[in-house]
């Protein structure tokens, strides 16, 4: 279940007047019915039209005592559906049809509105970074990575004194802050009252509407879509706050308003928990994986068979096919990394299995060499993922630059191992393909033979123990990435050809029925 999918859905359906109950318990699915609910709440019900004459109302009579002032009313317009069914908008005496920018209609006793016609937004700031009296108090001091927390803001990495305090933008409690520079469109519901940032507006609470409802109301998929299409295309996306306070708003009753708000909650709790479990399932599918790998490569996996050709059989021949005498070629069958293996096993290298031709490093490409989508694939670290192959931004190189260089070509069911770690050494085989292709510097490749399993040697590369090892023996502090000549000297445990294969059908076998789990 992909509880973000679900949550999104909730939401459009929510603010589209789709959510909210029928009187005789059912769930309303028609969008123009009139959505007024018998209500407990205190307050009497009203339609969304009088909630916003009364915030005009209310305004008026703030500028006329002074605790309001002009500059802080951006919008002050009045969206209605005429008799031709059509909607106009009414700005200071003039009308315009703005028909072009409804998507849709609403319940009868709801009102598209704009954003800062019911609400004073504010952009935030940031007080001098140069004076450390200001910093390390008790107030958040609120920045887009905080609101990942989205419904539940209560804290930030940073926060500002009392002084601090009072030289920010303050968001008071109930607050729905939503970034309009970066990340445009990120939302945050403010739990704790503090001060943020210039990338980012705060809606204020206007008492007539529910903040909870103004919070869920800003993730829907309409009004996200509304903050990207107006926000400029540069580099860094940017919302203006002219574009944002002319955002289309869906407003319904106040009782109404509240109970969209309370059903999204449970949703929201609802798919965080599923979300957590699968988080937490996923965990363990990860550790039970690892588990089974280790297993796989102790010979613990699949049973040994009398009738199996011995590893040290198997290295024989291939020091005969490579010239070397098999003494080269074994590591011994007891090291730091996994113990005994069993009896018919040896310990090897990717060096001692895998000849020059056979185990070879990538080239330096540089972007002179590079086409934009035809020539020469470049595989890179990029491509390759925890045990499979990454088909995504591919680049190409020219035929002159193949030929320049000297590359040498790969091809399906070669091993790749990407020597830069991120989480790890990843590994994978390159699927079949009839296009040519080259790898990048930092990517080693190693061809099939008829002497061991590609799959296997995937499974031991991918193995806990010899993830260890490639760590111990990787270097870097920022970046770390482990040299070729060090990488092929890990010892890694070599079954009987005939068990290799055993192995593998048993891990794949394993982990297709854990993968299934997930589903």
């Amino acid at each position: 279940m992909n509880t973000d999918i679900f949550t999104e859905k909730a939401l459009e359906l929510a603010v589209r007047g789709r959510l909210t109950n029928k009187s005789n318990g059912g769930v309303q699915c028609c969008s123009n019915a009139p959505q007024k609910e018998k209500t407990d709440e205190a307050e009497e019900y009203e339609p969304a039209s009088a909630i916003v004459e009364r915030i005009r109302d209310e305004r008026q009579r703030m500028l006329t005592e002074g605790t309001l002032r002009m500059k802080n009313i951006k919008v002050n317009t009045v969206i209605y559906k005429g008799e031709d069914g059509l909607y106009y908008e009414k700005a200071q005496g003039s009308v315009n049809c703005i028909q072009e920018e409804i998507p849709y209609d609403l319940p009868e006793d709801w009102e598209w509105c704009r954003l800062g016609s019911l609400f004073r937004t504010v952009t935030g700031n940031t007080p001098p970074t140069g004076d450390a009296e200001l910093y390390g108090g008790e107030y958040p001091f609120y920045k887009p990575s905080d609101l990942d927390k989205g419904f539940a803001v209560d804290s930030a990495a940073e926060t500002v004194t009392e002084r601090g305090f009072e030289r920010g933008h303050t968001a008071p409690l109930n607050s729905v802050l939503v970034t309009c520079i970066g990340t445009v469109g990120k939302t945050g519901y403010i739990r704790k009252q503090g001060i943020f940032n210039q990338q980012m507006n705060a809606i204020l609470p206007n008492r007539m509407i529910s903040p909870e409802y103004t919070y869920f109301s800003m993730c829907a998929d309409y009004m996200q879509k509304q903050i990207r299409a107006n926000s400029s295309s540069a580099t860094m996306p940017i919302l203006n706050k002219t574009k944002f306070d002319n955002l289309l708003f869906i407003l319904p009753p106040l009782n109404t308003q509240k109970k969209i708000a309370e059903k999204l909650k449970r949703i929201v709790f609802v798919s965080e928990k599923i979300r957590g479990e699968r988080e937490e399932l996923e965990l363990l599918i990860s550790r039970t994986k690892e588990k089974v790998l280790d297993m796989a490569v102790r010979g613990k996996l699949v049973p040994q068979e009398d009738g199996d050709e011995p590893a040290e059989a198997l290295l024989k021949r291939i020091g005969k096919e490579r010239g070397s005498d098999k003494r080269d070629m074994e590591v011994g069958c007891d090291n730091s990394y996994y113990g005994n293996f069993p009896q018919n096993w040896a310990a090897t290298t990717l060096e001692a299995i895998a000849d020059a031709c056979s185990l070879s490093n990538g080239y330096q490409i540089l972007n002179s060499h590079m086409t934009e989508h035809s020539g020469i694939k470049l595989i890179q670290p990029s491509n390759i993922g925890k045990m499979k192959f990454l088909n995504t931004e591919c680049k190409y190189v020219s035929e002159e630059a193949f030929e320049k260089l000297g590359c040498t070509e790969i091809h399906g069911r070669y091993l790749l191992i990407n020597r830069i770690l991120s989480d790890g050494m990843k590994a994978c085989i390159l699927p079949s393909a009839k296009e040519k292709m080259i790898t990048s510097a930092d990517v080693c490749s190693i061809s099939p033979s008829e002497f061991y399993s590609i799959e296997y040697l995937l499974l031991a590369l991918s193995s806990p123990d010899f993830q260890k090892a490639v760590y111990e023996n990787s270097s870097g502090t920022m970046l770390k990435r482990i040299n070729k000549s060090r990488l092929v000297k890990i010892p890694f445990g070599l079954p009987p050809i005939k068990e290799q294969e055993r192995i593998v059908s048993a891990v794949y076998s394993i982990f297709e029925q854990l993968d299934n789990m997930q589903y």
